[in-house]
């Protein structure tokens, strides 16, 4: 809860956070990630998802555009144990020409909605997701083929800057997206949602 994960840099695979939770439960909650830098050729993770039932609400993901060969992943969710709820999070997946997932599922299963998407639309290499061997390029086809995030929305998330993830009072592809939930009311400054 209120976690800050922003900075680092990496020649090889670097992950935001990964979770191996076995048969157990993870809850992970307002919090920023991103300002990483890799130069490599491995992997960068937002969040890394092996096992357990993940809930990852009202965070944002920045994963900004990198200087090596290295595949980019907002969110995995691999290994058939691995059950991942997104909701009320901010997706932005910079990368502008390696492989780029905002969601990457190659087993498991995912519980997606009201989450904005950002892309570097200049990246031919850009999906919004991939199930198993099934990549969507777009929110849309995502939408159609998976019947997941039926109300998230492909925008601007509009952050203030690479180490500040707040979202900007002008950004509007955030606002009035998500969905209330009373387990979470404050967030990440400890500030009633509005």
């Amino acid at each position: 809860t209120r976690n800050r994960i922003l900075g680092g840099q990496s020649s090889g695979t670097l992950y935001g956070l990964s979770s191996s939770a076995g048969a157990g439960t993870v809850i992970i909650d307002n919090s920023f990630f991103g300002n990483w830098t890799l130069t490599g050729s491995g992997y960068l993770y937002g969040l890394h998802v092996l096992s357990g039932q993940v809930y990852s609400v009202f965070n944002s993901f920045d994963l900004n555009d990198i200087s090596g060969s290295a595949t980019v992943i907002g969110v995995y969710g691999g290994g058939a144990s691995a059950m991942l709820h997104l909701h009320n999070s901010i997706l932005r997946v910079a990368e502008s020409q390696n492989p780029a997932y905002a969601l990457l599922l190659p087993s498991g299963t995912i519980h997606s909605d009201y989450n904005l998407y950002e892309s570097a639309s200049e990246n031919p290499n850009f999906a919004l997701g991939r199930i198993g061997a099934n990549t969507y390029a777009t929110l849309s086809s995502w939408q159609t083929a998976t019947t997941l995030d039926s109300n998230s929305v492909s925008g601007a998330a509009g952050f203030v800057s690479a180490s500040d993830l707040h979202v900007r009072p002008d950004a509007t592809g955030a606002s009035s997206h998500g969905l209330f939930m009373a387990e979470f009311p404050e967030d990440i400054d400890g500030e009633v949602r509005d």
